[in-house]
């Protein structure tokens, strides 16, 4: 609660920092993060960010829209994160926390830190984050990507995410002692629309697992593993 109450008063304190604000609504087919499926059907997934100065602070949700987890129309989970990011002549930085909460559910929240750099001078805008959960499980995950722009618009990503053992044991089904481990990759394809009034994104990402001794229940490697989305996103 602590963690809450002062991202929150830096959210508040960030307008005085001639702060920028923008919003995106997202409809998911499904929820897989990590290699770990969160809700086999569609999702209602909305965020917030207020930026000013180098920070940012945003607010983020997943709601159901079905009821096959007797959670329909309700949030199973706000994560907040604060994070500044910044820039020298060759790469993009940025660092931060994020609280993951979990409403309606029996699931514990959790905190994670992080720092990430992308070097958009290389072909691709090659990047790597490191997320530490120190709360839960006291494991590092490390998400590889890659991503390139077209001229029309039309916009290509991939990741690759690694984990430690800790973070491993902590958030997958394990067959046997597999310790650290490369967990899941994906690959996205995003078609940018524009509107009078912000801007809709049409994408499509296929997602797997890497390891076969892990998984998430209902979730293998081989399952199908195609995520259809649509977003508008405005800013003011």
């Amino acid at each position: 609660m602590k963690k809450l109450v002062l991202l929150a008063l830096i959210a508040v304190a960030l307008p005085a920092l001639a702060a920028d604000i923008s919003m995106n609504t997202a409809v998911n087919s499904r929820y897989v993060w990590r290699g770990l499926l969160v809700n086999n059907h569609a999702v209602f997934q909305p965020d917030v960010t207020i930026a000013g100065s180098g920070f940012e602070f945003n607010v983020w949700g997943s709601m159901d829209l079905t009821d096959n987890y007797n959670n329909q129309f309700e949030f199973n989970e706000v994560d907040y994160t604060l994070s500044y990011n910044w820039h020298t002549s060759r790469a993009e930085w940025s660092a931060g926390v994020i609280s993951y909460v979990f409403p309606n559910t029996d699931l514990s929240s959790t905190t994670e830190a992080y720092v990430g750099v992308t070097l958009k001078h290389l072909a691709f805008s090659p990047s790597v984050t490191a997320y530490y959960d120190f709360d839960e499980v006291d494991g590092l995950y490390l998400e590889f990507g890659t991503s390139h722009e077209f001229e029309n618009g039309i916009s290509l990503g991939a990741t690759l995410g690694y984990a430690s053992k800790d973070y491993v044991n902590g958030y997958f089904v394990v067959d046997g002692d597999v310790g650290g481990a490369f967990t899941d990759y994906s690959i996205s394809v995003n078609y940018p629309v524009a509107l009078r009034l912000g801007k809709l994104n049409l994408n499509v990402t296929y997602t797997n697992l890497v390891d076969t001794h892990i998984h998430s229940p209902g979730f293998r490697n081989g399952d199908n593993n195609l995520i259809f989305g649509v977003n508008w996103s405005y800013s003011f």
